[in-house]
């Protein structure tokens, strides 16, 4: 499932042939882990609403140009969550969207194949980056956020709750290793069953 979201994204805008950049091409962008070698690790820090207790989120490089994404506790526990060929870039975006995803037709009970299309129809929308500064390594980068309201101008939003203002912001930086250097999802605060989860780089092991 986690795979379906990027490759129908993808099937959509090859379709289309020429075009200005979108939030596929942003979000999605390939080679994003070349430079790292096996062994070396970027872990993400998760929300204060962690997922099964997982307090982190790593992406491993491992032998034959393979990626996998781990849950970890605090206490060491690792969870496998996905294994992905490097060469496509990071996953992390992909696991972090396809939980949304999953989480919102739990909490709502609406269909994971309509949410996940409108997902991929945010995606598609041209011109989607806007320039930003933020901080990695205690010093200013240059940035891309990327804002998604997948639900927006959607007809049957009112039977998504409180999920029908969702925003997701992902912040994209050359400067920060693996290309992520966050990812939010949030309904407006204070509302009846608002939800917030994000990733944040935390460091790069080798």
């Amino acid at each position: 499932m986690i795979r379906s979201l990027i490759l129908g994204a993808a099937l959509v805008l090859t379709a289309e042939g020429a075009r200005a950049e979108t939030g596929f091409d942003l979000v999605f962008r390939t080679g994003t882990l070349d430079g790292f070698e096996e062994g070396d690790s970027l872990l993400y820090r998760n929300s204060e609403e962690p997922e099964g207790d997982w307090s982190r989120l790593a992406v491993a490089l491992i032998a034959g140009d393979g990626a996998v994404v781990q849950g970890l506790t605090d206490e060491g526990a690792v969870r496998p969550l996905g294994r992905f060929p490097a060469g496509v870039g990071n996953p992390i975006a992909m696991v972090f969207l396809e939980r949304t995803v999953r989480i919102i037709a739990e909490r709502s009970g609406g269909s994971p194949f309509y949410i996940r299309n409108r997902m991929r129809d945010a995606l598609a929308l041209p011109d989607a980056g806007d320039p930003a500064t933020v901080e990695w390594n205690g010093a200013p980068v240059a940035a891309t956020v990327v804002t998604l309201e997948p639900f927006r101008t959607d007809p049957n939003r009112d039977r998504l709750g409180v999920f029908a203002d969702l925003t997701i912001r992902i912040v994209l930086s050359d400067a920060v290793p693996g290309w992520y250097h966050s990812l939010e999802a949030h309904t407006p605060a204070g509302a009846d069953g608002a939800y917030e989860a994000s990733l944040r780089l935390e460091e790069v092991e080798s």
